[in-house]
C-alpha cells in the first residue's frame, strides 16, 4: 500500500495536493533525506514532456518513505510515501536508471493485443521509411500537435527531416529491447513505447534510449505525439 496526495485526480499545477498520473523515470536516488521521509527517496522525472505540452506544473514529486520515529497523516502533499521496509526491498531491486515508474488511480487496464500488433505494424512501418528516406510516409507517422525533447514542433520538424532525407544517405537503423505500455489515466488509445535505437548513416552516429506518446487511430495507423 502506499499514501499519494491528499486530493483525489491527476495533478494539475504546483500546489494542488494531487498526485500526477501518468509514466515517469527515476531520475535520482536521495541518500540522505529528512527522517520524515524515511531511510531514502527517488526523485521522479514529473511533469514529463506530455505533461508539461498539457500545461501541468509543479516539480518535487518522490518516491519515498514514512517518518522514521512517530506518525504521519495517511496522506502527501503529491509524493507517494511507501512502508520502509517496501521501499529498501524496492531500493535492492531495481536499477534506477532503467526503471519506469508507472501511477495510476486504477487497475491495470485490458487492452486488446490486437493494438499491440497495430503499433508494432506501424513503428516498423515508420522505421522503414526512416531508413528509406520515405519522407511522406515518415512524417505521416507523427501528429500535427507533435512536439520534441528540445522544444521543437510539427513543423520545425518537419523541415528539419526534409534537409537531412534531401541528402539521400544510406542508414542503418535497429531498435531492440522494446516496451509498448498503455498510458494511465487516458481514454484515447494512447501508448508509452520505448526501446533502445541504433542509427547509422554516412554522416551521423546515434546509439541510445527513445521514448515515443503514441496515439493508435480508429484505423489502426499510429501517431506520435513527443518523442524523448
Amino acid at each position: 500500500s502506499a499514501f499519494t496526495g491528499k486530493n483525489a485526480g491527476d495533478k494539475r499545477v504546483e500546489g494542488d495536493l494531487k498526485t500526477p498520473i501518468g509514466i515517469y523515470t527515476l531520475t535520482e536516488k536521495k541518500r540522505r533525506v529528512d527522517p520524515f521521509y524515511g531511510p531514502m527517496a527517488f526523485v521522479t522525472s514529473y511533469p514529463n514532456l506530455y505533461d508539461r505540452i498539457r500545461g501541468k506544473n509543479g516539480d518535487g514529486i518522490w518516491v519515498h518513505g514514512v517518518p522514521l520515529s512517530g506518525s504521519r497523516d495517511p496522506f502527501t502533499k503529491g509524493c507517494i510515501a511507501i512502508d520502509n521496509h517496501d521501499l529498501i526491498q524496492l531500493d535492492q531491486s531495481i536499477n534506477p536508471s532503467n526503471t519506469l515508474l508507472i501511477i495510476d488511480s486504477s487497475l491495470k487496464q485490458w487492452v486488446n493485443p490486437a493494438a499491440y500488433s497495430a503499433i508494432l505494424a506501424g513503428l516498423y512501418q515508420w522505421k522503414y521509411a526512416w531508413t528509406y528516406n520515405d519522407l511522406d510516409s515518415y512524417i505521416s507517422a507523427y501528429d500535427s500537435s507533435f512536439k520534441r525533447y528540445d522544444g521543437m514542433g510539427f513543423t520545425q520538424f518537419k523541415a528539419y527531416k526534409e534537409r537531412i532525407f534531401s541528402k539521400n544517405e544510406t542508414k542503418t537503423i535497429t531498435l531492440d529491447r522494446l516496451n509498448i505500455i498503455p498510458y494511465p489515466g487516458e481514454k484515447h488509445n494512447l501508448f508509452w513505447v520505448t526501446f533502445n535505437q541504433l542509427y547509422i548513416s554516412e554522416s551521423h552516429r546515434f546509439e541510445g534510449e527513445k521514448s515515443l506518446l503514441v496515439r493508435l487511430n480508429t484505423n489502426q495507423s499510429i501517431s506520435i505525439l513527443t518523442e524523448e
